[in-house]
């Protein structure tokens, strides 16, 4: 199968892909039985070919290969969900504080992400990161609220932004 793009779909991607729903499918269960290894077996199996296409189809995941596109896409979740714990208990600190030490602003900054696909990824990425907000996306152009200085510095800084960039194809 040839996709928009020219890329060949590897016969081996849909089958990693299952093995990969269906592996996080039997972690998520409480219990292994014939009934939830049944269930996980469809419903991995329904997903992989719904989304079958969807690795290969958007340019945002360049041409790396699956087990790469994974690790990466791993990788900026746990990025995420480290910095919202941080900013979580950063937040907390300062809305418990009697001097609320707030400085909200504005930062722009440029990405070099080309594909929307990337771009959203990005701005989802920091909004929900307490402490900060995507106001707008133009282009490669983002417009990001933050609640401190430090939540500017962050954000113009982050590291998903090099795990995204690199997911989008770039090196």
């Amino acid at each position: 199968m040839v996709t928009k793009r020219g890329d060949t779909l590897k016969g081996k991607t849909p089958l990693v892909l299952f093995l990969f729903l269906f592996g996080f499918w039997i972690i998520a269960s409480e219990t292994i039985d014939v009934q939830h290894v049944v269930a996980g077996v469809i419903v991995a199996y329904l997903i992989e070919l719904f989304n079958r296409d969807f690795l290969n189809d958007f340019h945002f995941f360049g041409r790396q290969s699956f087990v790469e596109k994974i690790t990466v896409l791993t990788s900026v979740l746990f990025i995420l969900i480290k910095d919202m714990i941080i900013a979580n208990i950063q937040v907390a600190m300062i809305v418990l504080s009697p001097k609320m030490p707030i400085s909200p602003g504005i930062v722009t900054f440029k990405t070099n992400l080309k594909s929307p696909l990337a771009r959203t990824l990005l701005a989802n990425s920091i909004t929900l990161t307490p402490g900060t907000l995507t106001i707008d996306v133009d282009e490669d152009i983002f417009v990001v609220h933050y609640l401190t200085e430090e939540n500017s510095q962050d954000v113009q800084n982050w590291n998903a932004k090099e795990k995204i960039r690199v997911l989008d194809g770039g090196q």
